[in-house]
């Protein structure tokens, strides 16, 4: 019995004991370390009292179980005493220590993206935007540009310049630097399934080499029209060469996403010289042209309005005043994009009607009707040759374009021998099927080419030659025409009815010997029915041509 009343309070003054070294060790090391401090200079205040530790063995609270009570609950005082224990933390030491073991350190600081701007409604619904801009020398167009797309609180990203190369030595059409810019963010998925987002860049600005006010407009055109052209020809070669134009061809080339120029931004002087007036002739058939006055220092305030001083049947409708109106008409005003994209698809659907004239010309007219039945593509039963779908109207596109059609074609047919336009594709090529025009008879024979003309590299490169364009010649009712060619038939007709009848006599047999009066009496006779053939043919030929005069006059 004396030993087990002994054993549980042996068993708690050991566990007071080592409670008791460890704190001993502790309050050691705290003195040791205020030593320290204290003969430090820098620490001249500092005190060597420390308050005694609450756990220590030989001080006790008043009321406190003495050592034979806690004996008799070994258990609890155990856990008391072991959870307590990580309760009590070693004083923390001083910066000043951990100054030596960190001064090497070096902490890099980090700089975090900017946050991406959020695009705006407009931004989003935006879509392909292709501008063109051109001005006289001396005219910052960069920081038109850049004025034009700064400013804008739809776009959410600006690009760089990227200068443009010519390639290899052909200078024609060279451009000098363009631009992208973006109005909302596309979002990429990889293979991997992570998630990345990149600038959509569906707005390009496209800077063209500065012109000379007083210089010849032929020479500028020479270098905007392949660029103007170069999206045509892509868009030519993937459409149907024989389906006419539609309104279901124009809304394609005219939606937000359409590879064709929007518009062509013309930096105007405020008193546009005989050049600029030429030049806007000889562009605006092409692209709609946008005329943005230079507001020179004296009237910056109010500029003038220079799109009224020019008058051009085929000028674009938008003409803002000030780059800000352009800015609000192009990224604020989707019923003036949406215009604009319309005339852009309108001058596509002319160049191309211009185009097949062109080839057709070149190459002649031949009736193959054999080829034509298998090789037209039918016409759906919907698309009425008078169809008038939204905004596109086929009957005032007609009016509007098919009065210059001819002169068109001229033109052309002059750019096309002087090297200036290039073809598509060589017409060889071609295969060779029924090409129908806008402006003739659906059902109107077909034009195929003819033997292929010999071509050297030089014609190759700057384009095929044509022989001259008369008018006259290719006039189906022009009456010189018919006269000639009714009076060569004349030959041919008199000699198939002779045949016919038997005036010409049998092959004579070799050695036949014919008598005189026989030959006197045959060749009589074949001068009078010669004669009454001719005779009766010529007749009934004026008889037909003045019916048809008659005819037409009444």
């Amino acid at each position: 019995m004396p030993m087990q009343d002994h054993e549980p309070s042996t068993s708690a003054d050991t566990i007071r004991g080592l409670r008791h070294l460890d704190m001993s060790l502790m309050s050691e090391h705290t003195m040791a370390h205020d030593e320290h401090e204290d003969a430090s200079p820098n620490h001249p205040g500092s005190s060597l009292y420390h308050p005694p530790s609450p756990f220590s063995a030989f001080q006790s609270e008043p009321g406190s179980p003495s050592g034979d009570s806690v004996s008799s609950f070994p258990s609890v005082s155990s856990s008391f005493l072991f959870s307590s224990g990580p309760a009590s933390h070693p004083p923390s030491e001083p910066d000043s220590d951990l100054g030596d073991s960190t001064s090497g350190l070096v902490i890099p600081s980090l700089m975090l993206p900017s946050p991406s701007k959020r695009p705006t409604p407009y931004g989003q619904t935006l879509g392909e935007l292709r501008l063109l801009l051109l001005g006289p020398k001396g005219v910052d167009l960069s920081a038109i540009a850049s004025q034009l797309v700064d400013d804008s609180e739809d776009v959410v990203e600006v690009g760089i310049w990227e200068e443009d190369r010519p390639e290899g030595g052909n200078t024609r059409g060279k451009r000098k630097a363009s631009l992208r810019v973006s109005t909302h963010w596309v979002e990429h998925r990889d293979a991997h399934g992570l998630e990345r987002v990149e600038p959509a860049r569906n707005v390009e600005i496209m800077e063209l080499s500065p012109y000379d006010p007083y210089s010849e407009a032929d020479v500028v055109v020479q270098h905007v029209l392949p660029i103007i052209h170069s999206p045509f020809y892509q868009v030519m070669s993937i459409l149907n060469r024989e389906h006419p134009p539609s309104g279901t061809l124009a809304h394609i080339l005219s939606s937000s996403s359409s590879p064709l120029h929007t518009a062509l931004i013309l930096v105007a002087c405020p008193s546009p010289t005989p050049a600029e007036k030429s030049l806007i002739e000889a562009l605006s058939p092409h692209i709609p042209i946008v005329v943005l006055p230079l507001a020179s220092p004296a009237t910056r305030d109010s500029p003038p309005n220079v799109s009224y001083k020019i008058s051009s049947p085929h000028l674009s409708s938008f003409r803002p005043a000030s780059i800000d109106a352009l800015r609000i008409g192009l990224f604020r005003n989707p019923s003036t994009l949406a215009r604009l994209r319309a005339e852009a698809a309108s001058r596509f659907l002319r160049w191309r009607e211009v185009e097949r004239a062109v080839e057709r010309v070149q190459w002649g007219v031949h009736a193959s009707t054999s080829q034509t039945t298998a090789m037209k593509t039918p016409m759906p039963a919907h698309a009425h040759p008078n169809e008038k779908r939204g905004w596109w109207d086929k009957e005032e596109w007609e009016a509007q374009w098919e009065g210059e059609l001819s002169h068109e074609v001229a033109l052309h047919l002059r750019r096309r021998r002087a090297g200036t336009v290039r073809r598509i594709t060589p017409l060889s090529s071609l295969p060779p099927a029924s090409q129908t025009s806008y402006f003739r008879a659906r059902d109107a024979p077909s034009a195929v080419p003819d033997t292929p003309m010999p071509r050297d590299a030089d014609e190759q490169e700057r384009g095929l030659l044509s022989p001259s364009c008369p008018s006259a010649a290719f006039d189906p009712l022009h009456i010189p025409s018919l006269v000639v060619f009714s009076v060569s038939l004349l030959g041919a007709l008199r000699t198939r009815v002779a045949r016919s009848v038997g005036l010409h006599g049998v092959k004579r047999a070799a050695g036949a010997v014919v008598p005189e009066d026989g030959q006197q009496r045959r060749g009589g006779r074949s001068f009078g029915y010669r004669f009454g053939i001719g005779f009766a043919l010529m007749s009934a030929f004026c008889a037909g041509v003045g019916i048809g005069l008659l005819a037409a006059r009444f």
